[in-house]
């Protein structure tokens, strides 16, 4: 049995808000692989992510620097989390440092808030933790009224994982 794509091409005909996560992240990867020609930025990024779901850590980063090179603004934040966190390669605390410093160089505004939590963390030394500290209020400040200025803007884009079902589930479309 073949999948036809609904008229919008949003979903699969037939798709139902509520199906199975397994189910939405084989659709995203469909999605992002069809979308690879037209924006390898944001497809390379999705596919990252999908790769990060399927646990494999090497597809991930490979897939989250190709959307680094695309110039996709996000894609250095990301890849500075998984410097910092260590996610399929070790801690290197410095170059995570290095690429937020470059994502906020280049405009992503959560990269800023980011940061001030790696520094809080003291990942870098405690001078850079009492710096992270001081600025914290400053950076979510920030973060607050432009991403509620600048809502869906690039620049204040940011997955958050997110453990509880979505929003348009089946109980939600009822209400």
């Amino acid at each position: 049995m073949t999948k036809s794509f609904s008229v919008y091409g949003l979903a699969p005909a037939g798709f139902q808000f509520g199906s199975s996560l397994r189910y939405e992240y084989r659709s995203a990867k469909a999605f992002a692989t069809a979308a690879l020609s037209r924006e390898p930025g944001y497809a390379n990024y999705v596919l990252s992510y999908v790769a990060y779901y399927e646990k494999d850590a090497r597809g991930a980063i490979n897939r989250m620097v190709d959307s680094y090179k695309a110039r996709f603004i996000p894609a250095s934040t990301a890849l500075a989390l998984m410097n910092a966190q260590g996610w399929g390669i070790a801690k290197h605390p410095k170059d995570a440092e290095s690429f937020f410093l470059r994502a906020i160089s280049a405009g992503h505004i959560p990269a800023t808030l980011m940061l001030c939590h790696f520094y809080m963390r003291g990942n870098r030394g405690f001078a850079r933790r009492l710096l992270g500290t001081v600025l914290f209020p400053f950076a979510f400040l920030y973060v607050w009224i432009t991403t509620r200025f600048l809502i869906f803007s690039v620049r204040t884009f940011r997955h958050f994982n997110i453990d509880s079902p979505p929003m348009f589930n089946e109980g939600a479309l009822r209400a």
